[in-house]
């Protein structure tokens, strides 16, 4: 007879895959074998090519999926599955099956499956001993807004479970503990073993599925440790909502003169806007009960950010003006002869009509001129700008290279003058300078798990990054954001405004 070993932990897949890892407290991410473990949570990740077990011939060949189940059918004898996610009996041990940012073969996954049972649970021993069935519980980590379906099949013979689901909506303070069985987004309670299906719309967050027998009696005929369920569940980019897509050469035919895209999450609901004047990095109080965050947290930590918004310019007066004054920004802090290369300080650097503000440890210490007669006007002018365009586009970079320095952050000498040495070079223009060359500002945000956790907005400076976007098609999933979003034109400050939710 034939030897099967149960192997109880998930293959990897044959998908091109980036090798990554990070980790960060007790929980690791490896993007290479696509495994996730987490302490919060229970069992391993589940891709779109494994389930949670799978059986090995004598030779090392894995057996295909229904082959499996043929093969322990015959071999009979009892639990000829073991299911390796136990105990997710709960909200808060959910098994996860598939996490934000998951990188699969050039695309951010979108369908994970998994193979499990409903078993008898008991704790205690003889008189003492109780009895109950099993429910299972799974988070899905949607990244994109579209449609989410889930589809329950293979259910035993003679066995009825049934299928909810929630969604865990964002916040500083959600928990797990605000979710409610009696209380689920959706259902689906077929009779029998008919198969359950569920359809719903969905924006980026942490979904749970609870797959449970509908009839809670221990008897038999109530679970199956023997043969399992099988959960499929994929969610699908709604690829014709408006601005999912945005064409650059239609843009400049439109009077476009550059492009901002947005992601479709604001973690914890925190925006560069919406932190104003306070600090750039807030703490994360609700890590242990947000799976979602926790997902970003534990991918997108010290040196690896996210984008929140990507900037596309092609516009030339705009670039320069953007180039002018992230120098004259440089020069202004490489003269701060009191800051120390390497001394970190509290820095923030405030837009208003007229001006840009610099303050350091909380106390103004210049300002530069926004003004068509300021330096950088004079600087603009000289370039051979027309004068009646100068204030306006001024005005604009001045906003945009405040946007994500509003916010008191904590920054070095040296890293504050890297990164505004990048943008100075990015978008500096020179004799030949047109709007076919397209350049690139991004908007991002980090975590901090090293003392507690915490979500950083701080301007990052990233020396890989590229300063050339060479493709004429922007669409809703973009490089370094495991989340999708939107993108559209832009031709004037109210419009860089309002998109930033300013």
């Amino acid at each position: 007879m034939q030897l099967l070993t149960l192997l109880l932990a998930v293959s990897t897949t044959t998908s091109t895959v980036p090798a990554d890892s990070a980790t960060a407290g007790n929980a690791s991410y490896r993007r290479d074998d696509l495994s996730f473990v987490d302490d919060l949570e229970t069992g391993d990740l589940c891709d779109s090519a494994h389930g949670g077990f799978a059986y090995f011939d004598e030779t090392g060949t894995e057996l295909p999926w229904q082959s499996q189940i043929d093969f322990a059918n015959r071999e009979g004898g009892t639990r000829t599955f073991n299911d390796n996610r136990e105990d997710n009996d709960s909200f808060q041990e959910a098994s996860c099956m598939s996490p934000v940012g998951l990188w699969e073969g050039g695309v951010y996954q979108h369908s994970a499956w998994l193979d499990a049972t409903i078993s008898l649970k008991r704790s205690g021993f003889w008189w003492w001993e109780t009895t109950w069935l099993d429910v299972d519980y799974y988070i899905f980590d949607a990244c994109c807004t579209g449609t989410m379906s889930a589809q329950l099949t293979n259910i035993p013979s003679g066995k009825d479970y049934d299928l909810k689901v929630w969604k865990m909506w964002d916040g500083p303070n959600v928990s797990t503990s605000d979710l409610n069985f009696n209380q689920p987004f959706n259902q689906s309670i077929n009779s029998g073993n008919a198969n359950e299906t569920l359809t719903l719309a969905v924006t980026p967050g942490t979904y749970f599925f609870c797959v449970y027998p509908k009839n809670k009696d221990t008897n038999l005929s109530n679970y199956d440790e023997d043969n399992p369920y099988h959960l499929y569940i994929e969610e699908t980019v709604d690829v014709t909502r408006p601005y999912s897509s945005y064409s650059i050469s239609q843009g400049k035919l439109n009077g476009d003169r550059g492009a901002l895209w947005i992601s479709d999450y604001a973690p914890l609901g925190h925006t560069p806007v919406t932190l104003s004047n306070d600090q750039a990095r807030v703490q994360i109080i609700n890590y242990d009960t947000y799976p979602f965050i926790r997902h970003l947290a534990d991918k997108y930590n010290g040196t690896t950010a996210i984008n929140y918004a990507v900037l596309y310019v092609w516009d030339v007066p705009l670039r320069a003006s953007i180039s002018q004054l992230a120098g004259e920004l440089y020069d202004l802090v490489n003269d701060c002869a009191s800051w120390e290369a390497n001394q970190a300080k509290q820095a923030s650097i405030d837009f208003n009509r007229d001006n840009l503000v610099v303050a350091l440890s909380g106390y103004a210490v210049s300002y530069i001129s926004l003004a068509v007669t300021g330096p950088a006007g004079l600087a603009l002018a000289a370039l051979g700008f027309a004068v009646s365009t100068i204030g306006l586009v001024l005005a604009e970079a001045g906003y945009l290279l405040a946007y994500q320095s509003q916010p008191t952050f904590t920054t070095t000498k040296t890293d504050l003058l890297n990164y505004l040495v990048s943008v100075q070079q990015t978008f500096a223009v020179g004799q030949g300078s047109n709007n076919n060359e397209v350049k690139i500002l991004r908007f991002r945000y980090r975590f901090d798990n090293s003392s507690g956790h915490y979500l950083d907005w701080s301007p990052f400076y990233k020396s890989t990054d590229y300063n050339f976007y060479n493709d004429n098609i922007i669409t809703w999933q973009i490089e370094d954001s495991g989340i999708d979003g939107t993108v559209r034109g832009i031709q004037s400050l109210n419009d860089v405004k309002s998109l930033l939710g300013d």
